[in-house]
């Protein structure tokens, strides 16, 4: 037999302790039906008055008007893309309204579960099975729809099932982080690499910008002695003394009987810088 039934102000806090709840929506219907219910979500989430379809918990009350029955509590959960935890509260006038009608559920719907099924009265927490295994723990005995008829040996098996399933999410979510950290850490390595790369890539651009600017520098260097030497080719050649002393050069190897090759250095040296190509 399961512990004693909690209040669902009681059950909302146990909840909060092993999932993540970030929103509930709470009726009016609710609110009234049990105030203390209503102040302690207020402080442990935020609290919506109408649906929005992305609340993680929805409160409602058994056999209240427009929610008579299963058929109703599903039509109004419909929206919702992820089924949220459902907490069923009792009307004073129908105490085991919440059992009937999470048995109903269970039957309609095999990935529910409930928690501390086997009473005849009070309050019931119900859980989607996704919902289940994404939580750290979860207080209470949670079955399916099997536990009101099933022997205390298939609740105690149906238990250890959900606790198997509870195990290997714990193991798949350590699994996930391990991975989740290996590659961060690929990730940061391949980060660094790419700086260390645009680094080189910019000290080898810094580097090859440097030999253009000394290679421009020793052309112009070697255009200048060029032109320097053109140009002091060209004086000896317009100097008297060498006119002079190419004329008796020439005058020599007539007189002497040699070829005159007729050479003006200075002028073939000029042409040489002149014509020569830097490219």
């Amino acid at each position: 037999m399961s512990a004693a039934p909690r209040s669902p102000a009681q059950l909302l806090a146990e909840l909060a302790e092993g999932a993540q709840l970030r929103a509930a929506w709470i009726p009016a219907t609710t609110r009234e039906a049990d105030p203390p219910l209503y102040e302690q979500a207020g402080r442990l989430m935020s609290v919506t008055l109408e649906p929005t379809g992305r609340e993680d918990l929805v409160c409602l009350v058994a056999g209240a008007p427009g929610s008579e029955s299963s058929a109703a509590i599903e039509a109004t959960l419909a929206p919702y893309r992820t089924a949220p935890f459902l907490l069923l509260l009792a009307r004073s006038e129908e105490p085991a309204g919440p059992v009937r009608v999470s048995l109903e559920l269970l039957r309609d719907q095999p990935q529910l579960r409930a928690r501390d099924l086997g009473r005849d009265r009070g309050p019931i927490l119900l859980s989607p099975l996704r919902r289940l295994l994404e939580a750290e723990s979860l207080a209470g005995e949670w079955s399916g729809a099997a536990a009101g008829e099933a022997d205390a040996a298939e609740t105690q098996r149906a238990d250890t099932d959900l606790e198997s399933l509870w195990t290997q999410a714990g193991q798949d979510r350590r699994s996930l982080d391990a991975l989740a950290i290996r590659w961060a850490g690929e990730a940061r390595q391949l980060r660094e690499a790419r700086v260390a790369l645009e680094r080189a890539n910019a000290e080898i651009e810094r580097l090859r910008s440097q030999e253009r600017h000394e290679l421009a520098r020793l052309q112009l260097m070697l255009v200048e002695e060029r032109a320097w030497v053109a140009a002091q080719a060209r004086r000896i050649a317009g100097s008297t003394s060498w006119r002079l002393g190419h004329r008796l050069t020439r005058l020599g190897r007539r007189l002497t009987l040699r070829a005159d090759r007729g050479t003006d250095l200075p002028a073939m040296i000029a042409r040489r810088m002149d014509e020569a190509d830097l490219g």
